[in-house]
């Protein structure tokens, strides 16, 4: 297609901080409309989180209540790519349709765990994991009811690829929707009512009587 169907941007982010390594996170994504109601977009991006004071050197001492979370100095950053691949379409421009895929790849992921439950027994800490890769995929339809009125729909499906990685990165629900409904009304007052869903998921408990964690499934709507 001509030239001016395609926008481009490209950005990027340096962090420098003591203690731990620089890093730079790139940033490029583009659209390409095919017509005015069809466009394609994409994505690519670096991220960077370095440990926080917290996940280093805290030193919570509470055992009366059967639990002590202390710090790990050795963390080092989480390191982060992720891509991104999409679909737009204006449906008579009045339904507006996104089905985008998600890709993120975590190095050194940090996660908090149970130092060891046998010999310290109600003790929590952070540690770095090697590799979690989180792939998704998303629909998105908001519908243009009136001029001043809209709703709109979203269904999300999460999967986490290396089986390890799973078992440490919890609290994440495979499946998820919302609904949203907006109202826009005098002078630039709005009102939304919204409400999600999470399908059956694992959650991780921490039990002071046993001094580990425990899997429990459930389903959770908010």
């Amino acid at each position: 297609g001509p030239i001016h169907d395609v926008t481009l941007l490209f950005g990027g982010r340096y962090d420098k901080m003591s203690d731990v390594e620089s890093y730079f996170s790139p940033r490029l994504s583009g659209m390409y409309s095919v017509t005015p109601a069809l466009k394609l977009r994409a994505s690519y991006g670096g991220g960077f989180r370095a440990p926080s004071f917290n996940d280093m050197y805290i030193d919570f001492d509470h055992t009366s209540f059967g639990y002590r979370v202390v710090g790990n100095p050795d963390l080092v950053p989480e390191k982060s790519k992720g891509s991104s691949v999409g679909l737009e379409y204006f449906w008579a421009y009045k339904v507006l349709t996104n089905l985008t895929f998600y890709r993120n790849n975590f190095t050194d992921m940090i996660v908090d765990y149970p130092v060891d439950p046998i010999r310290q027994p109600g003790t929590m800490s952070y540690k770095n994991i090697d590799n979690a890769t989180i792939n998704s995929v998303e629909l998105q339809s908001k519908l243009y009811i009136l001029k001043n009125w809209t709703a709109q729909f979203a269904y999300n499906y999460t999967k986490i690829e290396e089986r390890e990685a799973a078992e440490e990165v919890l609290n994440m629900p495979p499946h998820s929707a919302s609904i949203k409904m907006n109202y826009k009304f005098w002078r630039g007052f709005e009102l939304s009512v919204r409400d999600q869903f999470f399908g059956s998921q694992k959650v991780r408990q921490f039990e002071p009587l046993i001094g580990d964690y425990v899997d429990r499934l459930t389903t959770k709507k908010a």
